[in-house]
This record gives C-alpha cells, structure tokens and sequence, in this order.
C-alpha cells in the first residue's frame, strides 16, 4: 500500500528492512533499517562448507539485503514524491545515491 501523507511515507521508510539468500537459502539474512546485520540463518546443509567458503556466501547476502532494503526506499521515495518538495526529494536522492556508491 502506498503512502499517503509524509508521515506515512517517513513511517514506511524507517520500517523498510532489506533481505537476501545464498545457496538457495542455505544463507538467509536481514538488514535493519540502518543497514545493520539483524539476523542471519544458516541451514544446515551449508555448516558442511569450508568455513572461507562460507563467509563469502554469508558477505554476499549481507551486501545483497543491504542493496534490497535501498531498493524498498527508493521505491517508497518514488510513490511519495509529490508528497515532499522538490528540494527535499533533491537531498534524499543525494544521499541515496552516495549511500549506494559506496
């Protein structure tokens, strides 16, 4: 459902959280709404996997939720835009667009 009122939309945003797999599941994580790693699942299939193995799969779904939950704001921000002034969408398209460099 989309936004209908700036807070509604500033709600939706701090509410987005990013998720990713590797391995077809066997590595599952989510990302809170600060980018940060709030809960990461491992089935048991992958403990077999050398363990350097492993952490790259887990590196990559880290970094893939991250990107999921940018995608959901960018979203959320291109629904609502009409609802905020152009100069306020201007700032968040800045920092987005740092925060996804880099």
């Amino acid at each position: 459902m989309t936004p209908k009122t700036r807070i509604d939309a500033a709600r939706a945003i701090d509410a987005a959280v990013g998720q990713a797999d590797e391995l077809r599941g066997g590595v599952q994580v989510t990302v809170d709404r600060n980018g940060r790693v709030n809960s990461v699942v491992l089935s048991d299939h992958v403990l077999e996997l050398p363990a350097v193995e492993l952490a790259e799969h887990i590196q990559k779904a880290c970094a893939r939720a991250y990107n999921d939950r940018l995608r959901r704001v960018s979203k959320i921000l291109s629904e609502t835009a009409h609802l905020f002034d152009p100069a306020t969408i201007e700032r968040l398209k800045a920092v987005y667009a740092r925060v996804k460099e880099g």
